[in-house]
């Protein structure tokens, strides 16, 4: 397996260099290889951007929405992936939606305060953890304040993306929530620890989603309108997050704090068998990416989830079996290289052990017979808090 380029390493962006960034490819296999970056395209819905030279800056001809001082969400294009200010264009006193279409677009990794990830159409990957992770439709990932990640898009068609980064002032507003109302009442301004999410990949709620939805409309809302909006979507991330981490309650620690990290954790581990599923991970693999020894993930992994790595792995790669055989997206011997197995008869055993029916007959009728669920980190959660 190939190994993941370090945390944080630096990144050559001469001419003629090797990118230290995930090759998103569409087969998963390549993760880890490096990409030979030329020139910088980003494709937009006012054409093709092609920078002469790497250090020279890509221009959009979109502009950014002026700012107001009545103005408390800001929209803004997608930014210019070799602006040196990147920095200064995401943090703001104002909570900032950054939304466009682009079919290939690569921002190097950085920090940015809280942040809401969210695609209407396609796939963009991120790597938070170490690994890539893929936001489709119906999905969504947060990332903390100061938490290094990047994020690109490589598609042959156009992807919309969206992203909220939520001024300072209502994290800090929305953290107090979990104080008491005499608390509050006695001191508004009361300080309280921020709120710190896993930054894995999940899937929405209804409630999110229905909101997520309606952030194009705040473009021409008056100010209060964009202000109970912000507030109210950073509402419903905490509640969603307090939601799916009733499971903290099945790990063997006495502290709060101390469920909660290993919850993270095995967040995190959940995640990187999500991403890495078609390839021959091993326990020491999964155990690395989420921090914990192998013995001590093992546990609380099996605690939070009610199954273990392996069963996890299994369910995932023949959810995604399922998938592949009801599109009639090659046979079925290529979809069981497709999903990681090597050995075709102990697929076929697995994939009928699931079903109830062979591989071949699901894929001639496919209609007929139900898929399984998938197993996002978001499911796993919410069937072992059941």
């Amino acid at each position: 397996m190939l190994a993941a380029p370090p945390l944080g390493a630096p990144i050559d962006t001469s001419h003629d260099q090797a990118v230290g960034r995930w090759k998103v490819a569409s087969r998963r296999k390549c993760v880890g290889e490096h990409l030979t970056v030329w020139r910088p395209v980003v494709r937009t819905h006012a054409g093709d951007h092609e920078s002469k030279d790497p250090p020279l800056k890509w221009r959009a001809t979109c502009k950014a929405a002026p700012k107001s001082g009545d103005v408390t969400m800001l929209f803004k294009p997608l930014p210019d992936p070799n602006d040196p200010n990147l920095k200064h264009f995401l943090w703001a006193d104002e909570t900032i939606v950054v939304c466009g279409r682009a079919s290939r677009v690569s921002y190097r990794r950085h920090i940015a305060p809280l942040s809401l990830k969210l695609v209407r159409s396609g796939s963009e990957y991120y790597n938070v953890h170490g690994f890539p992770e893929t936001v489709s439709p119906g999905e969504f990932l947060v990332t903390n304040a100061g938490q290094p990640y990047e994020s690109s898009i490589d598609a042959d068609t156009m992807v919309d993306s969206v992203s909220v980064f939520f001024s300072p002032g209502d994290v800090q507003d929305a953290a107090r929530l979990r104080l008491s109302d005499a608390q509050l009442i006695d001191e508004p301004d009361a300080p309280s620890a921020p709120f710190e999410f896993p930054a894995v990949k999940r899937r929405a709620s209804d409630a999110l989603s229905q909101q997520a939805g309606a952030i194009s409309t705040m473009r021409d809302a008056p100010r209060l309108a964009r202000e109970e909006f912000s507030t109210r979507l950073l509402m419903t991330l905490i509640e969603h997050e307090r939601a799916c981490a009733r499971v903290q309650e099945g790990i063997a620690a006495l502290r709060a704090a101390t469920r909660g990290e290993l919850y993270r954790r095995c967040l995190i581990g959940h995640a990187y068998i999500d991403a890495l599923f078609e390839t021959d991970i091993s326990l020491g693999d999964i155990a690395k990416a989420a921090g914990l020894s192998r013995a001590h993930f093992l546990r609380c992994f099996s605690a939070c989830f009610g199954q273990s790595p392996y069963q996890a792995l299994r369910q995932r790669r023949l959810q995604r079996a399922g998938e592949l055989l009801r599109a009639g997206r090659g046979t079925v011997t290529e979809v069981a290289l497709a999903v990681g197995y090597s050995n075709f008869s102990a697929f076929a055993r697995a994939f009928k052990s699931v079903y109830g029916v062979s591989p071949s007959f699901f894929a001639q009728m496919p209609e007929a017979l139900p898929m399984i669920s998938g197993v996002s980190v978001s499911d796993a959660a919410e069937n072992c808090a059941r």
